[in-house]
């Protein structure tokens, strides 16, 4: 009997283990062929099964790509960043995505604190001109616009002729109200600054705008093209 009991435990747990994997292997799938609401459902089920969050595990870009609850990935970025201990540049990079989901939903207060940790730790990131740009973006929505021409001046951001004009010209998009000045100046930044990083934000905005205006064909166009020039975009995942 004895023996019986000690197998059953030995199989539930072995297919308890067998079911993480699952997970894994599933939210991967699912982003793989962009099915972008499953993907952040199946790695939210996938870290909420995990006793400890690592950094290195690739399930978190996923889900901070693919999450729109801000609150969500506020705690799972600060479960990451107690866990890394703010080694290890992938926090850096989950909290730049994490920043511009707050810009982008107007959503400063949430994102306040990462911005700080942010501007001061994460210089080694990829995503740290994004970042900073993003943090910037909402202390302007906030008016504290000193503190944000401030943060702007950093000389790891400002490394060419006009560069500052660029992201304070693209940081005026978000504080547009009226539907047609977005559109049109957008457009026109897309004419002269293109092929700049921020070119996927500003093409997000034209397509919020558009839906905004039920103006859904012209918002699909927008979608192709922000899919087709920037298909690793933590933008476009709000729209599919």
């Amino acid at each position: 009997m004895k023996y019986v009991i000690n197998l059953l435990c030995y199989l539930t747990s072995f297919q308890f283990l067998l079911a993480e994997p699952d997970l894994f292997l599933l939210s991967k799938q699912a982003y793989e062929r962009k099915d972008f609401k499953n993907a952040a459902r199946l790695s939210l089920q996938y870290l909420q099964s995990q006793d400890t969050i690592s950094i290195h595990d690739p399930i978190l870009e996923i889900f901070f790509q693919t999450e729109g609850d801000l609150a969500r990935l506020d705690f799972f970025l600060e479960k990451a960043y107690s866990s890394s201990g703010g080694n290890s540049p992938q926090i850096y990079n989950l909290m730049a995505i994490f920043l511009e989901k707050c810009y982008h939903a107007k959503e400063s207060k949430i994102g306040f604190r990462w911005g700080d940790i942010f501007l001061q730790e994460g210089g080694n990131s990829k995503r740290y001109a994004r970042g900073i740009f993003a943090y910037s973006g909402m202390l302007f929505l906030e008016k504290e616009g000193k503190k944000a021409r401030q943060i702007l001046k950093n000389p790891k951001l400002v490394n060419s002729k006009g560069v500052l004009k660029k992201r304070k010209s693209l940081l005026a998009l978000a504080l547009y109200k009226k539907e047609k000045k977005v559109i049109d100046t957008a457009n026109q930044f897309l004419v002269n600054h293109g092929k700049t990083p921020y070119a996927d934000f500003v093409m997000a905005l034209i397509i919020e705008t558009y839906q905004k205006l039920g103006e859904v064909e012209k918002a699909n166009e927008w979608k192709i093209k922000l899919e087709k020039n920037f298909p690793n975009s933590p933008f476009k995942n709000e729209y599919m």
